[in-house]
């Protein structure tokens, strides 16, 4: 049986103002109050926007945990925001390969679909094409429903904001330039140039590391320097 995790977690509401509430799973409840299903309090408050969470090793010490923060002053929950460390839920990551023109931007867009309230994803190459492979735009249209087009385009890793985590797809890219708190590499192969279902087994890979890599973050199996 897997182990279940607790967390106690902070939310700032449409109107600025903050909500604390206790579970067992970040997206699934943050879906639910986004779609106005999860607290009567959030309910006319949406979007509501993760700001803070903490595992605790207990139904019973979150409960405790959760009560406890309820009880701070706004001040104190904002100093607990910002100073704690907790998790702050909107991580910056981003996704860097050679020409940020396949696999990078897949990455990109699929982090923006599976995980809205958790990663603020970005992609960019060391030498960026000139636009985005056109397979790829297809393919994801076709799997996803969704338009690589619409707001990504190739960029410099020189174009990149200071980020949280760095993920590199392959290809032995280095990115020295790139300020972040953690880097991995997936290795993942460049399907330019195949059949479509390479295309797709790279579509599905990043989608299954995405995935794998939330988990990970929100089981607090990830140190971020």
């Amino acid at each position: 049986m897997a182990k279940r995790h607790h967390y106690v977690y902070i939310l700032q509401c449409r109107d600025d103002t903050l909500y604390t509430g206790y579970t067992t799973d970040l997206i699934r409840r943050l879906g639910q109050h986004n779609r106005g299903k999860g607290a009567r309090y959030t309910k006319g408050r949406i979007p509501v926007r993760l700001v803070y969470w903490e595992q605790v090793p207990s139904k019973e010490l979150a409960l405790a945990r959760e009560h406890a923060i309820k009880r701070l002053s706004r001040k104190e929950k904002l100093m607990l925001i910002r100073n704690q460390g907790g998790g702050t839920a909107m991580l910056k990551v981003a996704f860097v390969c050679i020409h940020n023109s396949c696999r990078s931007q897949m990455a990109e867009a699929l982090a923006k679909y599976f995980t809205p309230y958790l990663f603020v994803p970005y992609s960019a190459g060391t030498e960026p094409a000139a636009r985005i492979n056109p397979d790829a735009v297809r393919i994801l249209k076709d799997l996803y429903g969704l338009d690589l087009e619409k707001d990504q385009y190739p960029k410099s890793v020189a174009q990149l904001p200071p980020v949280d985590l760095v993920i590199t797809m392959g290809c032995g890219v280095t990115c020295p330039t790139i300020p972040h708190r953690y880097r991995e590499d997936w290795g993942i192969p460049d399907p330019t140039g195949q059949k479509d279902e390479a295309f797709i087994h790279t579509a599905r890979l990043i989608e299954t590391k995405i995935k794998e890599l939330r988990r990970r973050l929100l089981a607090g199996e990830l140190v971020l320097d």
